[in-house]
């Protein structure tokens, strides 16, 4: 038996009044439909269960101690999690009859109570300039009183007079509404071409009793389909050769109004053919990401993602695969670095060289670049000095190069210059005086 841990969380509810609250999902007929709401009660102890709005069939349940649903409809796929008073479910192959209101049962002493819920929307999708597909489930198949059907600002689209199972446009629409079917299968069916921002909204079938009385008997939104914008592919993986490569596919919804959120559909190709799973292709279910398993040579090509909410209105986006390593995996192979790695670190060494280079040459100038004259002005300085002169021969000798100075002899001279421009000046009067002694 399963029980939920405590966590400690902050929780938006919608209970009792949910599907007043304006809660709704939406989907088209043949599509899929994710279905969410929060819940307070978070009971595991006793049976709980999922209702349709299809003849209230029950399409998840709860046995007690429970926090994983039982699935009782194989269109139904359960991601929920009750245990942090979460219901989710996914519903496929829309229809019709699928639409309404789902609600979350709770077994108590007293009977079931409903706990929460969502409204499920069918919408006919249109694109703009062409036509939508109006269709759905009659509460009243009756045709012994007049019906009609109203567009979203209240003009009359279709009448039905007393007795008649088949709907006239009213002269407004009359060019505009093709392929009206009988409803007495229960079924209102009919299409309208040419569409603008104009037609979007709630068409709904009413049935007049009497001249005061109208019955709302069900209806259908219609919503407006463009192009999907920002179609991006995105790498997640770099391009090794061996290597696992992974894309990922992005767009944006195209639905007007957009507070309907339908879903948008991927499909990738591969050189213009179409890509399925297989062959070291794999493609997610939900249709965002693509992998090429052990990347080849032959995998260079042209991929194109392409993102659609009507399949009138597609929009792509391509990218070409390009190997930039070589193998990195394969086995009995050596790793090495890419190619463009390998040239960053190159260029990197080549830089800090030649800044090496001019750094140490600098430094030899520096210690260089003083001219004769600037050192036979600080050597005559110190020459100024009292010190122990040499001979006259000597002195006679050197005042060819330094003039009528006398020089020192050259050991006080290389004490007195030890602690002071040793560095910069020993080398060269050691050269002037080395014969002074």
């Amino acid at each position: 038996m399963a029980t939920c841990l405590v966590y400690v969380t902050f929780l938006t509810a919608f209970v009792e009044k949910s599907c007043e609250s304006g809660l709704q999902s939406f989907g088209v007929a043949g599509g899929v439909a994710l279905m969410n709401w929060t819940i307070i009660d978070r009971t595991v102890d006793t049976s709980r269960y999922i209702l349709s709005p299809n003849d209230n069939a029950r399409i998840l349940e709860f046995l007690p101690g429970e926090t994983v649903a039982k699935v009782l409809d194989q269109r139904v796929s359960y991601t929920g999690d009750i245990c942090r008073g979460i219901v989710s479910f996914t519903l496929s192959g829309l229809t019709t009859s699928d639409a309404g209101i789902y609600k979350y049962m709770i077994a108590r002493d007293t009977g079931f109570l409903h706990a929460g819920g969502q409204e499920l929307v069918l919408v006919a999708v249109g694109v703009r300039g062409g036509d939508a597909l109006m269709t759905w489930r009659l509460k009243n198949t009756s045709v012994k009183y007049q019906r009609f059907v109203k567009s979203p600002d209240g003009r009359i689209v279709l009448f039905y007079p007393y007795g008649s199972s088949t709907g006239k446009p009213t002269n407004e629409f009359s060019k505009r509404l093709t392929d009206i079917r009988n409803v007495t299968n229960g079924m209102v069916f009919y299409r309208l071409t040419d569409i603008t921002s104009a037609d979007v909204g709630r068409y709904e079938l009413f049935i007049s009793e009497n001249a005061t009385t109208n019955i709302d008997a069900g209806g259908q939104t219609l919503v407006l389909a463009d192009f999907p914008s920002n179609v991006t592919i995105t790498k997640t993986t770099m391009a090794f050769l061996n290597a696992r490569y992974t894309f990922r596919c992005s767009a944006a919804s195209s639905i007007f109004p957009s507070n309907i959120a339908l879903p948008i559909y991927y499909q990738w190709k591969r050189d213009g053919v179409i890509i399925t799973n297989g062959n070291r292709y794999t493609v997610s279910d939900d249709g965002t990401e693509l992998s090429i398993a052990s990347l080849q040579r032959e995998d260079i090509t042209t991929l194109t993602c392409m993102a659609w909410q009507d399949i009138r209105a597609m929009s792509e986006t391509s990218f070409y695969v390009e190997i930039i390593s070589p193998d990195v995996s394969g086995p009995g192979t050596t790793s090495s670095l890419p190619l463009i790695f390998t040239g960053i670190i190159a260029g990197i060494f080549f830089i800090i060289t030649v800044l090496l280079i001019i750094y140490i040459l600098k430094g030899k100038s520096k210690h260089g670049s003083k001219t004769d004259s600037e050192s036979r002005t600080r050597i005559n300085n110190k020459l100024n000095e009292e010190y122990i002169y040499s001979s006259p021969e000597t002195a006679a000798n050197d005042a060819d190069t330094y003039g009528s100075q006398k020089v020192p002899y050259y050991d006080v001279l290389q004490e007195n210059l030890r602690d002071q421009d040793q560095n910069n000046y020993y080398d060269r009067i050691q050269t002037n005086v080395a014969t002074i002694s």
